[in-house]
């Protein structure tokens, strides 16, 4: 049932990934691929070019009328490297953009279970060790009290207390780190708990 919510929760954090700005800027490369590739395919047709004009001699007072055109040869032949590259990044835009999506999810997914096993072991040590530590070092302070422990024991079970609540921080911080790398994959806030 435990691994129910966590595929669930997982799954909804991966549909968000769709929003990532990377992702978004694939869709605008692969648009621009496409752009690309028509417009070097234009190249290949044939580019006529024809001219008309009057022309007055003012020696003779003639006036004649001209026309010229141009007929580029090997055009199809000079386009076809640019079709090709064009073709050729087209194709590549698809493939890249599948590899920064699995990144992403494997980023995802690294973050989560940071953060969750974070969570759980911050809620390990709220619970159980912290409180644990905090009854032995009241038996170890009455033991002392009584005279059946020494400082260094009293001390031992205070730095005990003193690791596991600097543990806890540190945990926390971990959980806090993984949850804004969520929230920076994902682009939306993470709720605070997560499922154990």
């Amino acid at each position: 049932a435990a691994s129910d919510v966590y595929k669930r929760q997982f799954d909804a954090l991966r549909a968000r990934l769709q929003d990532n700005p990377h992702i978004v800027q694939f869709a605008t490369r692969q648009r621009l691929a496409e752009a690309r590739y028509r417009l070097a395919q234009s190249r290949r047709s044939l580019d006529l070019e024809l001219r008309g004009g009057v022309r007055h001699q003012r020696q003779t007072d003639d006036t004649a009328l001209l026309f010229s055109f141009s007929l580029p040869l090997g055009s199809a032949s000079r386009a076809q490297p640019y079709i090709e590259e064009a073709r050729q990044l087209k194709q590549q835009q698809p493939y890249e953009a599948q590899q920064q999506r699995l990144e992403l999810i494997a980023a995802l997914h690294e973050a989560y279970q940071e953060m969750r096993y974070a969570y759980q072991a911050m809620q390990r040590l709220q619970q159980r060790i912290i409180p644990g530590a905090q009854r032995v070092l009241r038996d170890y302070r009455q033991g002392y009290d009584n005279g059946r422990y020494s400082l260094l024991e009293l001390n031992d079970a205070q730095q005990s207390l003193i690791d596991a609540q600097l543990q806890r921080l540190a945990t926390a911080a971990t959980y806090h780190r993984a949850r804004v790398e969520i929230e920076r994959l994902t682009g939306q806030a993470v709720q605070t708990g997560v499922s154990q």
